[in-house]
């Protein structure tokens, strides 16, 4: 492959990362930008100051001839608004990439200013430039976007205010309101870039307009503002570290009652946050690879001052000191840190756009202007006092680097947004069996796209896909169906027992409310695996959702609820409360257990998967089969026991004992299963149905319970019973008692389902 000029400004290895994704077209315009840059903008360089008046009012009116003569020349060679994709910008964008961009604004930064001023790539047109490409009518891009990309005005860009703490762009304070026809405005701005520039016909302000909204993010506006609208005072050009940047400078302005027509509403009202953070991510970037730029210019500079033969310390020539070849090759090191930084965020904006590369803007810039300040200072003091004159740019670049950690938001901002975007990222370290097969097919669609992932590899990862989705399925389907029977059984109580007390159906409706919302949340919580983790990036954000952790304290409740239903009918038929008080002890504990497992799971995010989880889990499951055995043993005793040795109430507590096996066996057996496949069967998803079926089955058994009584009464012949008990006098057995005609059918005061009587009348 052969070598492209631009090796001798950047690293023949991060060249070599990059080349391929490079069109013929940006490698074309790369060598001629190289080309113009050698010969026509390094040249100028000492004339273009030279043409800036030392008059402190004549520099504010002077427009640099050799920089609009290099501009004419640029646009000649199609070296013109390059930071525009095409891509994102189909009418006004040129056929080039971020990625592409970024290798060419970092060459054009080694020239401060001047060299993205002559190919128009200058800040804050760039960014302006975009928000009237972005979001700009059709009038507006004819009015002020053309003028813009032609080069024939310049503009502004207001949203820094001197009383406020402005990064935090909430924090705006300036008025933006609605007469009639007209936008009003009113406010008191500092540090806006371009606004001295005799050039700069237009002046793009962020305000409040609506401080009454409930979100802070939809109180702004952005008004499109000519700068030569009555109110608008020029107070003063602000100086940065003594410099002030004429003729396009940094001035305060104050808005006093300034008018504009309704048509300069930028997007709508309440959009100015959209539009900042838009405008704001591209630009960080372009702000970043200019100062790659000046921080190789500077290492240069260093490098041609220690080797300078006519210098030496102490008897040897600079580069032979170890703390200067030390200082050396750190900044190499950081350059090219720096620079892969930046590229990445500019593949990620080519990909995703700006806002699916929020962290990676972020980064790079809190890291590339402390970089590029770190590289600078150091070639400062390889040169000495010579460092900080004015015969040397290295002063003037490190007060420009020094600005553009305050610039587009402080550092302290970036590095706030990226910790908390990390933060984010710790449920992935804990993260859940099924998410980590779910991320794992993520990792294998990139591979297959990259054509990198060997046939056997593909099948096996596939099979586990297919064991996700299929134990999902398989799950949700059971548990609808036991949720189908659930709403049979609840319309049968209501309709088969009036009569029974409030409390009882109290708890009836308590247990179908749990189990609408339980469907419920499993239901979102299956979307959010399988649809929402797959419309985002699919390496983040593969966490347990929301729903999931709350349907698990759902099933909890359902689970305590019914153990105590049993519980307290154990306890009404004996008089050895110890039975009964023990499993009310297994399911308080039960209880605490799963209240901590879903705090864990609220908490970190996602403990799925985790020992503590596994054990915690584990006791739950074990806890609650071991107290359903204890339950269903406890009840065919005491049933057994309190037989009558009549053949017609033998029959009928033979059924009873015959319900109460298999409602114990069915709880109990699936919480046993559940237990086993989540524990002894790491990585698998085989937990799941059982799972969801587990909550349903604790529904279904207490509504069973009670609706058994009106089959009990039906089949008993020859005469209809009446189960009785007199609880003053324990352990005296259960009778039977005949009923007369008129109260056939009704199957009262049963301690086993701690009815008060009723039925069909």
């Amino acid at each position: 492959m052969a070598s492209h000029p631009i090796v001798e400004y950047t690293s023949q290895a991060s060249w070599a990362m990059i080349e391929d994704k490079f069109s013929p077209y940006a490698k074309e315009t790369l060598a001629k930008l190289i080309k113009f840059y050698e010969e026509e903008i390094l040249p100028a360089r000492r004339l273009a100051h030279a043409q800036l008046p030392t008059d402190e009012v004549q520099r504010w009116k002077t427009v640099i001839p050799v920089i609009e003569e290099l501009k004419g020349k640029a646009k000649k060679l199609g070296l013109w608004n390059l930071f525009l994709s095409k891509a994102h910008y189909p009418e006004y964008g040129v056929p080039l990439t971020n990625l592409e961009y970024a290798v060419m604004a970092e060459l054009l930064g080694r020239t401060g200013h001047m060299g993205p001023e002559v190919v128009n790539c200058s800040a804050p047109d760039t960014g302006n430039m975009e928000v009237l490409a972005k979001y700009g009518t059709p009038e507006q891009q004819k009015k002020w976007l053309v003028p813009l990309l032609n080069g024939e005005i310049r503009s502004a860009f207001a949203m820094t205010e001197k009383f406020v703490s402005s990064s935090d762009a909430t924090n705006i304070r300036t008025s933006i309101r609605r007469e009639g026809d007209e936008i009003v405005i009113n406010g008191h701005k500092w540090w806006i870039s371009g606004a001295g520039d005799p050039r700069t016909k237009l002046h793009i302000v962020m305000g409040k307009s609506d401080p009454g909204n409930k979100s802070s993010y939809h109180q702004q506006s952005v008004v499109l503002v000519p700068s030569d609208t009555p109110g608008i005072t020029i107070v003063r050009p602000m100086q940065v570290f003594g410099y002030d940047d004429a003729p396009e400078g940094h001035c305060e302005i104050i808005y006093d009652n300034v008018r504009v027509p309704l048509s300069n509403l930028v997007l709508g009202w309440g959009r100015g946050f959209e539009i900042i953070q838009g405008r704001l991510g591209p630009g960080r970037i372009h702000h970043c690879m200019r100062a790659i730029g000046a921080a190789s210019e500077a290492l240069d500079a260093m490098l041609r001052r220690v080797t300078d033969p006519s210098r030496k310390t102490f008897g040897k020539y600079l580069h032979e000191h170890g703390a200067v070849i030390a200082e050396i090759a750190k900044s190499r090191a950081e350059i090219e840190g720096a620079r892969m930084l930046v590229l990445s965020a500019a593949l990620q904006i080519d990909k995703y756009q700006a806002k699916g590369a929020l962290k990676e803007i972020g980064i790079a810039k809190f890291v590339v202007p402390s970089m590029a300040l770190t590289v600078v200072d150091r070639a400062i003091q390889s040169f000495g006092a010579e460092g900080v004159c004015q015969d040397q740019a290295l002063a003037r670049t490190w007060a420009g680097l020094r600005t553009l950690r305050i610039a587009d938001g402080p550092d302290a901002v970036h590095i706030q947004q990226v910790g908390q975007r990390e933060l984010k990222r710790a449920p992935g370290l804990r993260i859940s069996r099924m998410s980590r097969q779910l991320w794992r097919f993520a990792v294998l669609e990139a591979r297959i796209m990259a054509d990198s992932i060997p046939a056997s590899e593909l099948a096996a990862l596939i099979a586990g896909v297919k064991q996700i989705f299929a134990t999902s399925f398989i799950g949700f389907s059971l548990a609808t169906t036991i949720y189908g029977i659930s709403i049979l059984q609840v319309y049968l109580y209501y309709r088969n027992y009036p009569a029974d007390r409030f409390s009882l159906k109290f708890m009836v409706a308590l247990l179908f409310l749990l189990d609408t919302l339980c469907t419920i949340f499993v239901a979102h919580s299956l979307y959010t695996f399988y649809v929402l983790n797959f419309e985002q990036n699919p390496l983040i954000d593969l966490v347990i959702p929301w729903s999931f952790s709350t349907e698990k304290l759902l099933v909890t409740l359902i689970t305590f609820i019914a153990q105590l239903f049993y519980a307290h009918a154990i306890w009404k038929v004996t008089v050895n409360k110890f039975v009964a008080g023990f499993i009310i002890f297994l399911a308080v504990a039960c209880l605490a257990l799963g209240l901590v497992t879903t705090v864990e799971i609220f908490t970190i995010f996602n403990v799925i998967g985790t020992r503590k989880f596994s054990i915690i889990s584990g006791l739950v499951q074990g806890l609650a089969a071991l107290n359903d055995v204890i339950i269903s043993i406890a009840m065919i005793y005491y049933l057994h026991h309190n037989r009558s040795g009549l053949p017609s109430t033998t029959l009928f507590v033979d059924k009873l004992i015959l319900y109460a096996v298999s409602r114990g066996t069915l709880t109990a057996v699936c919480q046993i299963l559940f237990l086993v496949t989540n524990v002894a069967l790491p990585g698998s998803t085989f937990w799941q149905p059982w799972h969801q079926m587990v909550g349903k089955l604790y529904v279904n058994s207490v509504y069973a319970t009670l609706n058994v009584r009106a089959s009990f009464t039906k089949s008993e012949t020859p005469r209809d019973m009446e189960l009785s008990m007199d609880s003053s006098n324990h352990p005296k057995p259960i009778t039977f008692t005949p009923m007369k005609p008129t109260d056939s059918g009704a199957l009262t005061s049963s301690a086993f389902t701690s009815s008060g009587g009723g039925g069909e009348k």
